[in-house]
């Protein structure tokens, strides 16, 4: 019983690679990063380099200059909306990605299914899937959903 539960917390050593595929070190297990990181990489470069995906399935971290973290949008998931009215027509709001960011204007549009696409008036930078997106409407929260994925420029 105990040997499952420790291989569950196992870090699992992957590929450090660039864009193009290019292998540039080795991580110390994909848990330990996020997307936008840049301390602790653990590679060298003319240039700094930041996280900008996670891909699980190859158990690799992918890096880029920071130019390519911008996202013009991002889908999102798992809403919840204030008084559990589920807005069915496209509208204007502002939205957080982050806790310690600003709220940016977007425009927030229906999906179906419970999926909603939100495209930033000015791109943002490093769009993490898994983490939350909060729509604001005159300063007060109206919904939140989960991203699901980014929307690059």
């Amino acid at each position: 019983y105990f040997d499952v539960i420790f291989f569950f917390f196992l870090s699992v050593p992957g590929d450090i690679v660039d864009l193009s595929g290019k292998k540039l070190g080795v991580h110390r297990g994909i848990e330990h990063y996020t997307i936008g990181q840049r301390r602790g990489l653990g590679v060298s470069s003319n240039k700094p380099l930041y996280v900008h995906s996670i891909d699980a399935e190859k158990n690799q971290v992918v890096l880029s200059d920071n130019d390519a973290l911008l996202c013009a949008g991002l889908v999102a998931e798992d809403w919840v909306w204030a008084g559990n009215y589920w807005p069915e027509k496209s509208f204007d709001g502002r939205v957080k990605i982050r806790l310690a960011s600003p709220a940016t204007e977007a425009e927030i549009i229906p999906q179906g299914d419970g999926c909603y696409k939100i495209m930033f008036k000015y791109p943002q930078r490093a769009v993490a899937p898994g983490q939350s997106a909060v729509v604001y409407l005159d300063g007060v929260i109206v919904g939140g959903g989960v991203i699901s994925q980014s929307i690059r420029i």
